[in-house]
């Protein structure tokens, strides 16, 4: 299991307002994360600023995929394009 030394967004949150470029960033990166996830037919069920991580260098980590959930639909899509792409490495 990785080992992440940061603060969640909560916790950043707790300590005052995000600077607006800050908060974009953030936001941006949770959305590329859930839309990989989501290709891959995994849905998260359970995004909220606790299970968000800002790791050192301001590289967010979703935390937390407890209540996660394949959805058979996107997962039938994903399983053909890893048949056309084996090595593709967001289906490894």
């Amino acid at each position: 299991m990785a080992y992440y030394e940061g603060q969640t967004l909560k916790q950043r949150i707790e300590r005052g307002m995000l600077a607006v470029d800050e908060a974009v960033d953030v936001a941006t990166q949770v959305g590329q994360w859930l839309a990989e996830a989501h290709g891959a037919g995994v849905v998260h069920r359970d995004i909220k600023p606790a299970n968000l991580l800002i790791a050192k260098g301001g590289v967010v980590k979703i935390l937390d995929f407890g209540l996660a959930k394949l959805h058979p639909h996107i997962r039938r899509r994903t399983d053909r394009a890893a048949r056309r792409s084996p090595s593709c490495p967001s289906l490894i």
